[in-house]
């Protein structure tokens, strides 16, 4: 667990994040009283079942213009505002961020939910300040396997508020064999090879969701390998 005096960034501390989740009620902008959606699997988690959940959060985003990133700086014009960009069941969260990202301070917070969706116990697990993380760059990736610009590919992807890892997550869903953390060098430049391959394989995704619907069934089936 993170000490909590560490600073996230200048405006920010392990604490102050963590006062935002305890005891406070989780929103979502999934329709569901009863359960919320994985970011990750795209599977219903019942509220009931008191999960632990993980939170994807950051201070920065990459589609800047968003009006819910608009919306929270005019909310904390005093300082920089930091909000959650992905929830995960069980299942698929980790304790480690998937792919920290150079330039941008990110966050894994892990918290209970009650039957009520009042968060209880949270802590983060791992923290990558801007000035550590890999130097990749999520838009051109995205661009480069995808072949459509990136402002097109997030519209398709759902019109989401995106940090890096939403990018990582949602590429590592589609695929059925590149790690796409394998694919990014250290140093930022991408395997060539790799990169073929993932084309091929987000060629045929698409394929697959155009046939099947795009329906958040068909995507959670596809993750977990039951169609």
């Amino acid at each position: 667990m993170t000490d909590h005096d560490t600073n996230i960034n200048p405006d920010w501390t392990v604490a102050q994040l963590l006062e935002l989740y305890d005891g406070h009620t989780y929103e979502t902008n999934h329709d569901h009283s009863d359960h919320f959606i994985c970011d990750y699997c795209a599977t219903g988690v019942a509220y009931l079942s008191n999960p632990r959940v993980g939170q994807y959060v950051t201070d920065s985003v990459l589609n800047p213009d968003h009006p819910i990133w608009r919306a929270a700086k005019r909310n904390h014009p005093e300082r920089r505002p930091i909000i959650p960009l992905a929830t995960y069941c069980e299942d698929c969260a980790t304790h480690r961020l998937y792919f920290p990202c150079e330039g941008f301070n990110e966050v894994r917070v892990f918290f209970t939910l009650d039957d009520d969706r009042t968060m209880t116990n949270p802590e983060v697990t791992d923290l990558s300040p801007a000035d550590d993380g890999i130097p990749w760059d999520p838009r051109d990736l995205s661009e480069k396997i995808t072949g459509l610009p990136w402002e097109e590919n997030a519209v398709v992807s759902g019109k989401e508020v995106w940090g890096p890892e939403n990018m990582v997550t949602s590429f590592l869903s589609m695929a059925g064999g590149v790690d796409i953390r394998e694919l990014v060098n250290w140093d930022g430049s991408l395997n060539p090879k790799l990169l073929g391959q993932a084309r091929r394989e987000y060629r045929a995704f698409a394929e697959k969701m155009l046939r099947e619907g795009r329906t958040r069934t068909a995507f959670r089936d596809h993750v977990r390998g039951e169609n």
